[in-house]
């Protein structure tokens, strides 16, 4: 998915939102079949690590997607403004120091997220074998 959406999305085609739309689309079918396709030929082991890996190449295109569509009214409300204001950004500047910063607050709860699990079942397997 990452090796073809800088070609697709950089194709020299009027901006339109169909183009935009169109261009989504074809990464999503693209990455979709790449991944079905590793899925379908790894081995049995490896399958969940493969399908974990494809969800997370796939939310990290999709944020960054969210972040660029959002109003900045939106993205203000939902980002603490620490890179813009730590840098100095004002203007267009600030709004994609605003996305990027919505970026990694997504990616760090999601890494939050999949930590406590992580305890979790390291947890459950340590009592069980006890």
């Amino acid at each position: 998915m990452f090796d073809v959406a800088p070609f697709i999305v950089l194709l020299p085609f009027p901006s339109s939102d169909s183009s935009t739309i169109a261009s989504l689309v074809a990464i999503l079918i693209l990455g979709i079949g790449a991944s079905w396709l590793a899925v379908t030929l790894a081995r049995r082991r490896s399958r969940i690590f493969l399908i974990v890996l494809a969800a997370a190449a796939a939310l990290n295109v999709l944020t960054q997607v969210v972040t660029r569509a959002l109003p900045s009214a939106i993205l203000d409300r939902m980002t603490l403004g620490v890179i813009a204001s730590l840098f100095g950004l004002d203007g267009e500047y600030a709004f994609d120091a605003a996305g990027y910063e919505l970026w990694w607050e997504t990616w760090l709860f999601l890494a939050l997220i999949a930590c406590v699990i992580a305890w979790a079942v390291r947890h459950r397997m340590r009592t069980r074998t006890s």
